[in-house]
């Protein structure tokens, strides 16, 4: 019975052992598992990760602390982290190291990478606890960025205290609210008053008690309506003595053009002013010109100290003082300018109006302002601002006149500038809006008559090839404007390749030569006998050549004469492209290359354009290292344009030229298309084609929609629409890529916008990217190599 009952025991523990050895192994798998969790998490931080022994050696680092340090990890493990130290930190990091029972965080040190370079981090530090030993866990965070950031705003910051604080004047930092938060040290001397005593609204206390009502309403209106801000007025100074200051204030714009704060500036203008009051003193003399010798050096000091012309004249209205910087610009002396001697540099056209309006305010007693011309030493007419005003007596009676005459030839020339920017702008919107109209008037009609019912199949035909005719147009003048968009944005780049020049020009004439027969021209076309090879991008040149030409016989009447010249010169090649047209006005032809620039446009002419062809053939010209001049004697001269393109190059030297396979050919078998757009027209009309093209269709209004059809109808193509109403078409395109049903899918993105280095990230996920309206020859050829190969292998950015 004993031995029945240890047996029995026996079982039990051996049945209590195995569980518990179950229990051992999958307690091992856990941990098994969230090491590898672990290790994937610290491999993805971004912050450098290392586990040391107690004496500093690395036992463990991620990928990120190597790349940190540019040194390969198995360098890195088993050696000394204190290695990457640099000197001046080698203390901290040592002691961080030996107190190990404690845990650091975000102490700041330098370490130096494999090339030498000191690198900014934030260091922590823990201490863990194993069973046998302790291990030191360390965290590395690379701050360089930071860190350039915080001396770029310490050096603008120190850079502005330096010279506020150098400025004899006083300078002054408002919030956007109008609250006062800087003050120099200018203030303080100055008012007496502490700085935390100015900010706020305090700065209107050592304002006289006649000025502090009219200071702070003009500074309530400046805040009010974003204007700048500018009073004379006296300011109390730490003696107790009122001073006259000219404060001036503008508002500081962020990126979005809103309010950062105000910046202003007080000048002490008390000698200014108690000038002012010497003036009205002397004129308060009984005999005007006494005062005035008395007060010469004044009056003189005056007039050098401003760009712009001081003078004065006696109660008549005669001159008896101009200062020197208006004596030079006009080139007299001060006794030729006396009296009315100023009436001889005066315009022709201005003469007789400026004496008559000076005699009537010295009549009146009126402020004299006005604006008229004066002869320059350099024999240029200037115009001049002139303002003036009496001063008088206790009286009331004129004594003298002063005034100011201001040089305005550089505002006059920035506004004609702004007037002429301003008239080509109206004539381009007006020229679009001609342009516009004019295909879409066809179109227009085109619908109209495919209303109507039976038709013809002639006028089909005149319908299809109208309608093809028209938009092919209205994409011409969209394609050049975005052209010249990306081109002055600087995100269009040439594709070089081997470009044998004489066959291109061969086509494009082909092209080229229905339009100069329509207007019976002769065209006359001299190239060499040899092939001439260069490295370009043949669409851009192609659409050089193309606008020249076009200009050409758009400005060339009837029965007109066009040539088209190439030669090869010095390692450079040379192409004319002569008319004897029009011409180009003189005024014209340095502008011709503008943008919106035209010749004469007359209303039998209506091949008008946008004024885009000229400027989008020298911004690719040169794109290509090359340049364009334009030469004509003038009106019914003709006109020739003349492209120098660089480095010619042997047929030699060049490699084998890149063939690309026509692909127009199909198979029978239709495939599984899916469209995903919310217009209903881009969208009917599409599915047409593809219908009538043999393919099998589905459609989807958004992009969730899309992304639900894809799963059910799985299509072989989907063409997606960038611009969706729920979830835009780069996140549509993530989605399906990740679908089974989609993940070898040709999807092409369909948009009305051109791709740029913004979104060129954006298109990973897409074969290809076309833009709106699509080319069905290329969507044709484009579903024909999918069919081939059964997915794509280019990056085709349309």
């Amino acid at each position: 019975m004993g031995m029945l009952i240890d047996n029995r025991s026996r079982e039990a523990l051996l049945a209590e052992i195995e569980a518990l050895h179950l229990r051992i192994e999958k307690t091992e798998q856990m941990l098994q598992g969230y090491e590898s969790v672990y290790r994937i998490l610290v491999e993805t931080m971004n912050e450098g990760a290392a586990i040391l022994t107690m004496d500093g050696v690395i036992l463990y680092c991620n990928n990120r602390l190597a790349t940190l340090l540019q040194v390969p990890p198995d360098q890195l493990i088993g050696s000394s982290l204190g290695a990457y130290v640099t000197p001046s930190d080698y203390p901290l990091i040592t002691s961080l190291l030996e107190n190990h029972n404690q845990s650091y965080d975000k102490q700041e040190l330098s370490m130096i990478n494999g090339e030498g370079t000191s690198i900014p981090v934030v260091f922590s530090c823990r201490t863990l606890e194993f069973p046998v030993n302790q291990r030191i866990s360390v965290i590395l965070t690379d701050i360089t960025e930071r860190k350039q950031e915080e001396m770029a705003l310490l050096t603008s910051e120190k850079g502005f205290r330096l010279l506020a604080e150098g400025m004899p004047q006083i300078v002054w930092v408002t919030r956007a609210d109008g609250w006062n938060c800087y003050f120099n040290q200018q203030w303080v001397e100055y008012t007496g008053l502490t700085l935390e005593e100015s900010y706020g609204h305090g700065w209107n206390k050592p304002f006289h008690p006649d000025d502090q009502q009219r200071a702070w309403d003009a500074w309530q209106n400046a805040v009010t309506n974003n204007d700048s801000y500018s009073l004379e007025c006296r300011l109390r100074r730490a003696d107790g003595i009122y001073r006259w200051w000219l404060i001036r204030g503008v508002p500081v714009l962020n990126r979005a053009g809103n309010i950062q704060n105000w910046l202003g500036t007080c000048t002490d203008i008390d000698n200014i002013k108690q000038a002012e009051t010497q003036i009205q003193i002397a004129a308060e003399r009984e005999h005007a010109a006494a005062a005035l010798r008395e007060s010469e050096a004044l009056y003189r000091a005056i007039g050098e100290s401003i760009d712009y012309g001081f003078w004065i004249c006696d109660s008549g209205g005669r001159n008896i003082y101009a200062s020197p910087s208006f004596l030079k610009l006009v080139g007299l002396t001060q006794d030729q300018y006396s009296n009315f001697g100023w009436s001889t540099v005066l315009h022709p056209d201005d003469a007789e109006s400026t004496l008559s309006a000076w005699q009537e305010c010295i009549r009146t007693g009126g402020m004299w302002v006005i604006e008229h011309r004066f002869r320059g030493a350099d024999e240029q007419w200037h115009p001049i601002l002139a303002r003036g005003v009496p001063v008088r007596d206790k009286n009331g009676d004129i004594k003298y006149w002063a005034g100011i005459n201001l040089d305005i030839t550089g505002q006059k020339k920035t506004e004609a500038l702004l007037r002429e920017s301003d008239r080509r702008k109206d004539e381009f919107l007006a020229m679009l809006g001609h342009e516009l109209r004019n295909p879409l008037t066809p179109i227009s009609n085109v619908a109209q008559v495919l209303s109507s019912s039976p038709l013809k199949e002639s006028t089909l035909n005149w319908a299809t090839e109208t309608l093809i005719r028209n938009v092919t147009h209205i994409t011409k003048l969209v394609d050049d404007l975005l052209d010249v968009s990306r081109i002055t944005r600087g995100l269009v780049k040439i594709q070089r390749e081997r470009v044998e020049l004489v066959k291109l020009l061969k086509d494009l004439t082909e092209s080229i030569l229905p339009l100069i027969q329509t207007k019976h021209q002769t065209f006359n076309l001299e190239l060499p006998a040899q092939p001439i090879y260069l490295q370009g991008d043949p669409i851009r040149l192609t659409q050089v050549f193309t606008n020249l030409l076009n200009n050409a016989v758009k400005y060339t009447d009837l029965d007109g004469r066009i040539d088209l010249r190439v030669s090869v010169e010095c390692s450079s090649i040379f192409v004319y492209v002569q008319d004897n047209g029009i011409g180009i006005e003189p005024q014209l032809l340095p502008h011709i290359f503008d943008l919106f620039i035209q010749g004469r446009i007359e209303l039998d002419r209506s091949e008008g354009g946008l004024g885009l062809g000229l400027t989008l053939a020298k911004k690719l010209v040169e794109l290509h290292g090359g340049q364009i001049t334009a030469y004509s004697q003038g009106i019914n001269q003709g006109s020739q344009f003349l492209i120098q393109l660089p480095e010619f190059v042997k047929e030699t030297a060049l490699t084998k030229p890149l063939t690309l396979q026509s692909s127009t050919k199909e198979t029978d078998q239709g495939l599984r298309v899916l469209l995903i757009d919310d217009n209903e027209d881009v969208v009917e009309s599409t599915a047409l084609w593809f219908t009538m093209s043999g393919h099998q269709i589905a459609i989807a209004r958004n992009g969730t929609q899309g992304v639900s059809t894809a799963q059910t109808f799985e299509p072989d193509v989907i063409l997606l629409d960038i611009g969706l109403p729920d979830i835009d078409g780069y996140q549509v395109a993530r989605k399906l890529r990740e679908l089974p049903t989609t993940q070898g899918a040709l999807i092409i993105a369909l948009s009305g916008y051109s791709l740029n280095k913004t979104l060129l990230g954006e298109v990973t996920d897409f074969d290809h990217y076309l833009l709106k309206p699509p080319n069905f020859n290329q969507l044709r050829n484009l579903l024909a190599k999918y069919k081939r190969s059964n997915q794509s292998t280019e990056d085709l950015y349309s």
